[in-house]
Order: C-alpha cells, then structure tokens, then sequence
C-alpha cells in the first residue's frame, strides 16, 4: 500500500547520519490492536506496538527504550543522537547539496493472506523494510535511469519561482530552500518509471475520448503519488500535496502504490473508478 521514507543529512559535527525523525509514530493500530499505536524503534527500526506513543516506551524486539514522541527534528533544526549537536535543516541542505533518503517502513496489504482466512490484523498492517523491499526500490529506480525513452513522459521543466513555490507573504515554505529545483525532485525513481509506464500506455489509446478520460484520472492521482505527501498517522492514511495553500516539504514521506491494490487512497485504479461511476451518472 504504502512504503515509508525519511530524508536524512549528515551531522555538521560528527559526521553521523541523522534521519530526519518528527517523532517515531508510524500509524494507529487497528482490530484487535486498535488500543495501541504502531512506532519505529530508533535503535533497531522494528515497527512495534505501544500502549502510547507520547511516553517512554520499550522495544519489544531489541529492549531499547525511549519515547516516540521525541524525534530528532524541532522548529527547522535537526539534533544529532550521537554528539548533541544541532543545526538548521535548510542550512545543512544547502551546504550537503539536498538530502538523502530513506526506506524505513511499510504499510501493507497481504491478499493471499485474507485468502487463507488469517486475522484483519495479520492481512493488513505495518512492517519495517526488510532486503527484498530495499532490493525492489532499487530495482525500480534501475530501471528508470535505464530508460531514456521514457523521459518524455516526465516534466522537463525547472520548478518556477513564485509566490508557492518560495517563502513569501502568501507561503512561508521555500522548495528551492529544501534542494527541489526540477519538477521531477517531486518524485522517487520508482514513481517517475511507474508513471512515464502509465503515461506513455494512455497515449497510445486511440479512442480521443477515452484517452481524455484516462488522462482525467490520470493528473488526478498526482496529488497523491508524489514525495511531497506524508502520511496521517491518527487516521492510517496519505496526505495530498494540495491539502495546504503551500508546497510543504515533509522531513518523511509516504510513497504510495501507483496502480492501486485492495485498500489505499489516491491510486490510479480507484480514481479511474470514481471517473466511470462520474461518467455514467452525467450520461
């Protein structure tokens, strides 16, 4: 469903990489865990449960204990958990050249699992990323970096400076401040091959009408298959880039999956759906 990333700068001290870390909330439990809430462990970066997430809580993977509610970024300035030291996120972009980013976790559906009658809460939850996920990532953006015919499909345009798009009466955010000078920073490998390979199928509809309407779907699910959406952790569900009057770079981002499976928001495959119930009732 989704897959959880965080971007990360170095410490200007030690030198230690600090994941940029809000808190360590990741989502609220569900079923019969619907008393507890799904946390990162930032020793050993399981998704556990604890009873709350605004007070000191211990890892039931690795013992370590420490309170979610307690990240590592506050009023701009990131801490390093090594040395202490902190410093201001936009300063620290500008002088690493941008961030780096990380999988960290994922919100999963598991089919086959709902087939074999499993629990609600073993078909559909949380999980830190393991190898393969990491491998699929990398995988993906491979694949991107190997196919120039696909960049036509993508904006090849730089980002324009505007009242939204840097700090200004009307949006205290600044992307250029954040290292997003190209409209294509707005998305992750895997998205920019998921959806040139979306994009470029549609163009080749001959129908104009349907094409028209694929199209329709298709700018549509932009708002929720980007890197610049986080995620609701009260409500276990996506942002939308638009949800702001801004262009809000979060410090963690939820990547979600394009074409769509069984539950999730913001997906080709549910969006198409709600254009065809719209068609058929306006017909």
């Amino acid at each position: 469903m989704y897959n959880f990333w965080v971007r990360e700068l170095d410490c200007v001290s030690c030198g230690h990489t600090v994941p940029l870390f809000k808190d360590y909330r990741v989502g609220n439990g569900r079923y019969d865990n619907g008393d507890k809430y799904n946390v990162l462990c930032p020793d050993c970066e399981s998704v556990v449960y604890v009873n709350d997430w605004q007070s000191e809580s211990s890892c039931t993977d690795c013992g370590n204990r420490f309170d979610p509610a307690n990240g590592n970024v506050n009023r701009g300035k990131y801490n390093c958990p090594d040395c202490g030291q902190k410093y201001s996120v936009t300063d620290a972009v500008d002088e690493q050249g941008g961030y780096e980013i990380r999988l960290y976790a994922l919100e999963y559906y598991c089919p086959a699992c709902e087939e074999a009658g499993r629990s609600k809460s073993e078909v559909k939850g949380y999980k830190r990323a393991e190898d393969a996920d990491h491998e699929l990532a990398q995988k993906a953006e491979n694949e991107w970096h190997a196919s120039d015919d696909l960049n036509q499909y993508v904006p090849q345009v730089k980002i324009a400076k505007g009242a939204i798009t840097q700090s200004s009466s009307i949006s205290g955010n600044d992307l250029f401040q954040h290292g997003l000078e190209e409209w294509t920073d707005f998305y992750s490998p895997r998205q920019l091959l998921c959806l040139s390979t979306l994009l470029r199928s549609i163009d080749k509809i001959e129908d104009p009408q349907a094409r028209e309407y694929l199209l329709l779907a298709f700018s549509d699910m932009l708002r929720t298959n980007n890197m610049m959406i986080g995620y609701q952790h009260s409500n276990n569900h996506i942002n939308d880039v638009f949800q702001t009057n801004s262009f809000d770079v979060p410090q963690g981002a939820a990547e979600a999956n394009v074409w769509g499976t069984e539950y999730g928001m913001g997906n080709f495959r549910s969006i198409w759906e709600m254009v065809l119930i719209l068609t058929d009732i306006s017909t």
